[in-house]
């Protein structure tokens, strides 16, 4: 029974003593990381503040506004290239409005459609006919009676 008692006393000591030097190890490591860590971002700011000394925000903020403005410009050529020639007159918000009020008595009046696609009479079938698909723009046509 000493014996098995000493043994597992044994084991439990060697796997504290190898927790303990794992431990060391990832410290370690961990340590060794951080220092690499440090070592860049040291190299980047230096890098950074190098790079700033060659850049001046107010030549950006004056390059961006010729920027904006060179766009304006292209957007109003382009405004002037789209104009009609000939067509000079001014619209007339009288004329617009009489003409918007033609087009709602035409919409009142849709008995033009019924003559494209009669209403069928009766009630329609529970499961309709197929009707072969196709892409035959005159047979497509005639299907649709125009």
């Amino acid at each position: 029974y000493q014996r098995r008692v000493h043994g597992e006393q044994q084991r439990d000591s060697l796997q504290t003593q190898q927790f303990n030097l794992d431990q060391m190890a990832f410290t370690t490591e961990a340590v060794k990381s951080t220092i690499d860590q440090v070592a860049c971002l040291k190299g980047a700011a230096k890098t950074l503040k190098a790079e700033m000394k060659h850049t001046k925000i107010a030549e950006i903020e004056d390059l961006q506004d010729e920027l904006a403005d060179l766009y304006d410009d292209a957007n109003e050529i382009q405004e002037i290239m789209g104009r009609a020639y000939g067509d000079e007159q001014e619209v007339d918000d009288e004329d617009l409005e009489a003409e918007f009020a033609a087009l709602g008595d035409m919409d009142a009046d849709a008995s033009y459609l019924d003559e494209a696609m009669p209403t069928p009479s009766g009630p329609l079938p529970a499961h309709p006919e197929a009707t072969p698909e196709t892409t035959d723009p005159d047979q497509l046509e005639q299907q649709l009676g125009l």
